[in-house]
């Protein structure tokens, strides 16, 4: 009795295991591409989100600071991220959920924050081209408007 068809199931067997190592392959390069997608993404939406820093605190002290409540924050992150998600292509990337973990305020600790970032600026001599002359003849004046 002959057995006919064995060398093409072993052949169908072989080809359904190499296929299945290739596709697993593949979907784990792209599940690594899309994650890398949407820290691009992530990236970008933070870079464009402190583009609305305090201007002020940037030009007197080199702090960047945002003016942003936390709802407007979790919104425009998400208007930011939106051109992303939209041209995603073959990442298949729904809405994210854009979730603040923590935030920290200049403010906090009765402005403990604020005082060490200034004191460090201080600290570095940036602070000189700030007024003109000596520093006696500033302390003379910071005496006089004392006295008046």
């Amino acid at each position: 009795m002959k057995k006919r068809g064995s060398v093409t199931i072993f052949i169908c067997l072989i080809f359904i295991c190499i296929s299945a190592l290739i596709c697993g392959l593949l979907e784990s390069a792209r599940t690594s591409a899309s994650r890398l997608y949407l820290q691009t993404a992530g990236g970008s939406a933070i870079d464009s989100l402190f583009s609305r820093y305090h201007r002020q605190l940037w030009e007197n002290y080199r702090i960047l600071s945002l003016e942003c409540s936390d709802e407007s924050m979790q919104d425009l992150m998400s208007d930011y991220m939106r051109s992303y998600v939209k041209n995603s292509g073959m990442y298949r990337i729904a809405d994210p959920q854009i979730n603040i973990n923590k935030k920290i305020n200049l403010y906090d600790s009765g402005g403990m924050y604020f005082e060490q970032e200034i004191i460090d600026y201080m600290s570095l001599g940036i602070f000189e081209p700030f007024f003109e002359g000596s520093p006696e003849e500033l302390y003379k004046k910071i005496e006089d408007a004392g006295g008046m």
